[in-house]
């Protein structure tokens, strides 16, 4: 889940304070053996395992319970919270830029960890068969979860990640 969407749903702001999120650590994750497809006619995905596919996403500690009730009202009936193993970033360091100006990175640790993600349980049916794309939703869709501008997303992301991205 885009961060602004989380934000909206958990504190009615796609940009709330500081103070309210401060405790909330996010950090970039892997969820294996799983795919992420459009759900059928809807502008958002649903996740089903799949052996061998990934699934790019972040890795959410601190929520509270009352957090987590507002998620699983917002998740509704098309999806289940299931416990899954993820492997999350726990450490990145910079190399030099790339040819194409973009950061590279010497080295990063990754970590085998507990978590809970809503796994899409409405039926294989009711999805797309090619993947969903982050990058179309924040440019065509965000607006309609969070009220922001897909510019805005991109920096909230970035500075809301306590790693370099």
């Amino acid at each position: 889940m885009a961060l602004p969407v989380l934000y909206n749903v958990v504190y009615s702001s796609p940009e709330p304070p500081e103070h309210m999120t401060n405790h909330l650590r996010v950090r970039p994750a892997i969820l294996k053996d799983h795919r992420r497809r459009l759900v059928l006619h809807c502008e958002y995905p649903g996740v089903t395992a799949h052996p061998g596919s990934q699934v790019a996403g972040t890795f959410v500690s601190g929520l509270t319970k009352a957090n987590l009730r507002d998620l699983h009202r917002f998740e509704g009936r098309e999806y289940e919270l299931a416990p899954i193993k993820v492997n999350v970033l726990m450490e990145r360091t910079l190399g030099p830029p790339g040819p194409d100006g973009k950061p590279t990175y010497k080295k990063e640790i990754w970590k085998e960890m507990d978590a809970l993600t809503y796994i899409y349980i409405a039926g294989e049916h009711r999805l797309v068969d090619r993947e969903w794309c982050f990058q179309s939703y924040m440019e065509n869709h965000m607006r309609n979860w969070s009220g922001l501008r897909a510019s805005s997303v991109s920096n909230q992301i970035c500075k809301s990640r306590h790693l370099p991205v």
